[in-house]
Order: C-alpha cells, then sequence, then structure tokens
C-alpha cells in the first residue's frame, strides 16, 4: 500500500488540526507604577492549522492587574491633579480581551513544539480608581482600546489529542489609561488649567503594557485516525 494523504512521518501532531485551548497563570503590569505585584489572568482560544508550521485563531483572556499607585518624582503636579494626596496604596484593573492570533511552529510534528505567537485586537478593563470614583479625571468604563500581542512558548503532545502547553505573552496597550493615569493627557489637562492658551491638542502619551504567564492544555477535537496515510486506522494497523 502506498500513502494517499496525511502527513507521514508526523506521529505526534493531529491532522485534525482544530484545537481548543484553556489555561491559566499569572500577570504583571508595566507602565508608571510598576512594581513587582502580580496579578492573576486565564485563557482560552481556538485555533486552526492551515499549514504544519502555521495556525490561525482567536484567544480571549481575562483577569486583572496589580501595582502600587504612588508618586514620583517625574509625575510633577499630574498626580495630585488626578489622586489628590492619597499615595502609596494598592489598586488593580479588570481585563477581558479578545484577539486575533496567529502562530507560527517551528518544530512541527516532534513531540516538543516551540512556537512564536501574535495578534491583535480589542481590551477592555476597568481601573479600580475609576471604579471607585477617586480618581478626578475618569472615562466610560470599561474602557475599550486597541492591544497587540507578542509571545513564545513551549507545546510538549502527550498524544495526538492532548498537549500541555507553556506561554509568556506580552501586551501592548494603545491607551494610556490601564492605570487611571494617563500621564500625557492629565499633562494637558494641567496646562490648559494653569494657562489657557495652552495647547489642548497635546497628544496622549505613556501607553501601557502587561505581561501574561499561562499554562494549560490543547485538546484537538479531530485528531487523525490513520497517521501514516495508507488507508488502514491506527487501530487496524
Amino acid at each position: 500500500l502506498t500513502p494517499t494523504g496525511g502527513w507521514p512521518g508526523r506521529p505526534r501532531i493531529p491532522d485534525g488540526k482544530l484545537a481548543i485551548f484553556v489555561g491559566g497563570g499569572g500577570s504583571r503590569y508595566f507602565g508608571e507604577f510598576t512594581d513587582n505585584s502580580t496579578g492573576v489572568l486565564w485563557s482560552a482560544g481556538g485555533r486552526y492549522s492551515v499549514l504544519p508550521f502555521l495556525d490561525v485563531g482567536v484567544a480571549f483572556h481575562g483577569g486583572s492587574i496589580v501595582y502600587i499607585r504612588r508618586l514620583r518624582r517625574n509625575m510633577g503636579a499630574t498626580y495630585d491633579l488626578q489622586f489628590g494626596d492619597v499615595n502609596m496604596v494598592e489598586r488593580s484593573t479588570d481585563l477581558l480581551s479578545m484577539q486575533a492570533r496567529f502562530r507560527l511552529n517551528f518544530f512541527a510534528g516532534k513531540p516538543l513544539n516551540m512556537f512564536l505567537e501574535t495578534g491583535a485586537g480589542a481590551l477592555m478593563f476597568t481601573p479600580e480608581d475609576y471604579r471607585t470614583g477617586e480618581a478626578e479625571y475618569t472615562t466610560r468604563t470599561p474602557v475599550t482600546a486597541l492591544s497587540v500581542a507578542l509571545g513564545l512558548g513551549f507545546e510538549y503532545f502527550v498524544n495526538r489529542t492532548w498537549s500541555v502547553q507553556a506561554a509568556m505573552t506580552g501586551y501592548f496597550v494603545f491607551n494610556g489609561e490601564l492605570d487611571a493615569f494617563d500621564s500625557g493627557e492629565l499633562a494637558a489637562i494641567y496646562d490648559q488649567l494653569q494657562n489657557p492658551a495652552g495647547n489642548p491638542d497635546r497628544a496622549k502619551t505613556a501607553y501601557d503594557k502587561y505581561l501574561g504567564v499561562t499554562l494549560g492544555v490543547n485538546w484537538y477535537i479531530f485528531a487523525s485516525n490513520d497517521t501514516d496515510g495508507d488507508r488502514l486506522t491506527d487501530a487496524q494497523e
């Protein structure tokens, strides 16, 4: 019998190509109040292998980032403008995201695969200071912004149906309000209050970022039962 299809020599990766992922882990915030606080993060999604080395799909994640809101020297009067004299308090921001994702598999078909993943989509978030009213200048919550993801991970195939994976993903948010402190916008407001003839069209700056580290499992829904493509099922062989 001669092979008639499938991916000969690829005994660990399913030909079904459709996978569902669920996992969880931690988050780390990077912005004006960067510190060592850690939040929680859950993630889920699905993807389809259009090629052995290329997957496309959609990813969701949610949870929170945690940080200590504190006055720093370079913030000047903008911190007092937004938060008054309340300093050194723990704050959090709730997150919910949906993104389109592309994944490049470096070792497709091997028991241990390394992958690079990128994508973009919408992030909805609610800073605690907005929710409690402790920020002077707020916007309607949840705030919606564009976010871009870039991550690196490893996946180990237990069999053709299940695999476990670990990934580290950085998220760049095109908005400075993730921590309720858009320094560029607040500086512009301060300038206007001090000098109405100033520049009211000053651009926003200080976009925020966060990092997610997750561990989870993949379920390959339509795993092939004819690994070598010779029209004899694996059970028959």
